[in-house]
């Protein structure tokens, strides 16, 4: 799924810092090499090259501390992971039937 940055804002720290660490969008990774933008691994890319060191590192073991870090940079993410959409895996269309019945579950 992919959330908003009103979504992503609305999140407090904690849930923030755990969909980083889940690697939900926009902190999911690259197809080919399983990097991400938002350093889950800082390494040098050898199949996309700089894209994959971020400008802003995360280390941390803490999900508030992380949520916390990246709030003020939410933006930038959303904004470098949307522009290196093409490096991404992307969603599989939904057949018609099986989004109807979804709308039909939530409902």
């Amino acid at each position: 799924m992919r959330y908003t940055l009103e979504q992503l804002k609305g999140m407090d720290d904690k849930e923030l810092g755990n969909h980083w660490y889940t690697g939900k969008f926009p902190f999911d990774v690259m197809k080919e090499c399983g990097k991400c933008l938002a350093s889950h691994r800082v390494l040098t890319c050898q199949v996309h090259g700089d894209i994959a060191t971020p400008p802003f590192k995360v280390v941390s073991s803490c999900q508030d501390a992380v949520g916390a870090y990246l709030r003020p940079h939410l933006e930038e993410y959303l904004a470098a992971r949307l522009f290196h959409d093409s490096l991404y895996p992307q969603p599989v269309a939904e057949s018609r039937t099986e989004a109807a019945e979804t709308l039909a579950v939530e409902k």
